[in-house]
This record gives C-alpha cells, sequence and structure tokens, in this order.
C-alpha cells in the first residue's frame, strides 16, 4: 500500500519511511503496528490543536492519516520522534542481548584462619569492640577489605603479631568493606588496610609505622608503657642520654588531683602515634628529691623538654 501527499516530502511505502532525495528509514513491523501509541505519546499534545485533530483520537484511520499529514508539515520534529524511538529500540534490544558481567557479591567469610587467636569480624560488626576492650583494656585492630592484596599480605604479618603479644593485647580484624556492616556506614576509607590501637575510655590511635610483625610488637610494647617511671638519680641520667629530645614530667602523686598526670599520660600516646619508634620517649618522676635536680622544678606540676644535643633545659 503506497501513500502520497502533494504537499509532503515524506512518503510510506510499505515497512519503510521515505524522504524525497534522502536515504529510506526501515522500520520494524512491531515499530508500525504501534506507531499509533508511540505517536500519540510524543506528537498529540503537538499537533491535536483542530477539531479534525480532535475527531482523529475517535477514528484510528484518521488518525494516522492525520499524523502522517502532521509529520510531513514538521519533518523536523518527525526526525527527533524516530531518533528518539530508535535509540529507545536499540537501548533494549542491547540490553536484551549483551550478557550480565556482574554477580552478586558473595557473602563475607573469616578472612584469618580458623586456628586463629586473632578475633575476626567478616559482617563489619562494632559494637563488640568496646565489650573486648574492657575485658583486654587494649587492643590492636585492623580494618580489611577481603578483596585487597595489601589486606591479604597484612593479614599473615598481623598473625604472627599476634603469637608474640596476644597474652598483652587483644588483636581484632574487621570487615570495613562489607556494604552491610556497621564499620562501613561508620568509617569511610579510601584505601586498606588500617591500624589502630583502642584503649579503654580513649579515641583510636592509628599505627603509622611499617607493617611487619616486629614493629608492629615494638610499637606495642612501647604503647602499653609509653612513660618511664624514674626512681633514682642514675635512672634520670640514663633517661635524659637515651635520646636526642626527652620530656620529664614532675609530678606530686599525693594530691588527689590526678588530671594534669593524665593529660601527661594521653600526651605520650598522641606523640608514640605519631612518632612509633618512640624518638622522643616520656619520663616521670615523683619524687621531689630526684626532681631537685633541676633548679627550675619549683613546684607540682612541672613539665620540661630536655635537648641534649644543644645541651638546653626547657621548663614548661
Amino acid at each position: 500500500m503506497t501513500m502520497h501527499n502533494a504537499a509532503s516530502p515524506i512518503q510510506m511505502v510499505g515497512d519503510m519511511f521515505s524522504i524525497d532525495d534522502g536515504p529510506c528509514l526501515l522500520l520494524p513491523v512491531s515499530f508500525r503496528l504501534n506507531l499509533n501509541s508511540l505517536a500519540l505519546v510524543f506528537l498529540g499534545r503537538v499537533f491535536i490543536r483542530n477539531d479534525f485533530g480532535k475527531k482523529a483520537l475517535g477514528n484510528e484511520a484518521i488518525m494516522i492519516e492525520y499524523i502522517r499529514l502532521m509529520m510531513a508539515k514538521h519533518p523536523d520534529l518527525c526526525c527527533v520522534f524516530l531518533c528518539c524511538v530508535g535509540t529507545f529500540l536499540l537501548s533494549k534490544s542491547f540490553s536484551h542481548s549483551k550478557p550480565s558481567i556482574t554477580q552478586p557479591q558473595p557473602w563475607p567469610t573469616s578472612f584469618l584462619p580458623h586456628f586463629s587467636t586473632t578475633i575476626d569480624f567478616p559482617y563489619g560488626d562494632l559494637d563488640p569492640l568496646e565489650d573486648i576492650v574492657q575485658q583486654h583494656e587494649v587492643a590492636f585492630i585492623m580494618f580489611y577489605a577481603p578483596w585487597c592484596a595489601k589486606s591479604r599480605e597484612l593479614r599473615w604479618q598481623f598473625e604472627q603479631a599476634a603469637k608474640f603479644i596476644g597474652n598483652k593485647v587483644k588483636f581484632i580484624s574487621i570487615n570495613c568493606w562489607w556494604p552491610a556492616g556497621q564499620c562501613r556506614h561508620r568509617y569511610s576509607f579510601y584505601s586498606y588496610p588500617h591500624l589502630y590501637v583502642k584503649l579503654q575510655l580513649l579515641e583510636l590511635f592509628t599505627y603509622q609505622g611499617i607493617p611487619a610483625a616486629e614493629h608492629i610488637v615494638a610499637f606495642l610494647d612501647s604503647f602499653l608503657r609509653p612513660m618511664t617511671y624514674i626512681a633514682s638519680h642514675t635512672q634520670l641520667v640514663e633517661f635524659l642520654t637515651k635520646a636526642d629530645t626527652t620530656v620529664v614530667g614532675y609530678f606530686n602523686m599525693s594530691s588527689s588531683n590526678t588530671s594534669d598526670y593524665n593529660q601527661f599520660y594521653y600526651a605520650s600516646l598522641r606523640i608514640l602515634a605519631n612518632d612509633p619508634y618512640n624518638n622522643i620517649p616520656f619520663g616521670v618522676i615523683t619524687s621531689r628529691h630526684i626532681a631537685s635536680v633541676y633548679k627550675v622544678i619549683t613546684s607540682s606540676p612541672t613539665i620540661m623538654l630536655s635537648r641534649s644535643i644543644k645541651d638546653t633545659l626547657v621548663s614548661l
């Protein structure tokens, strides 16, 4: 069936639309059969403005003829309409033809061996963490992603460190990649793994040292005893010469106010977290007789920064 319009550059022949002096657009039969509904959606509100257009809504043949006439008068909109429909059909065909390249994420499993002394939370739980810290006082935590190569490499060093110092520090590994886990919702890590130390009633302290078992053990040993107690003049001299820079605090522990001592202790932890090799050791003096070696000590508390290179002593 061939229909012509004298004033129209568009002709419909069978299943093809042809434009005079232009290429033919081959349309599938399904498109031709659904031309009615597609045209109504896209062109109905644009072209049906007069009485003839309104009557066309009640008669399929008249409506099709009317739409053809409007297409002939507005070929630019016709091309836009055909491009939109073609894009839609191509996207649908590709979506059905291409196989899926994704698969559901598998449920997490334990990241460490079953015989490990480390507590593993493969589902990213954080609620039990506080209870564990209350029982063991100090916990060393690894936040990992099970697919991460660095996390997989570190877990063996983590396990070796746990064997050496696990009787003093509880080792905990947490899957912080699992989307439904508490860890993933609380922390926004852009890389893995991350190592932290957790003490009772204190925040997480980042471990910034070398991720090897011997370095981790040395750091945790220093973290358990971040300050050196100085009980004699000999110990004081040895302490001041063990490093280029030392910090010594004098506190009268007979006083009921220990807030200054607690702040000094907290400062030693912060310094150690930023300097895992303990290059600035902290010492504590509780005897006024020993503290009297330094004339700058007149009352408690007094904090002294000693630099042996320049043989200087600074009182804070």
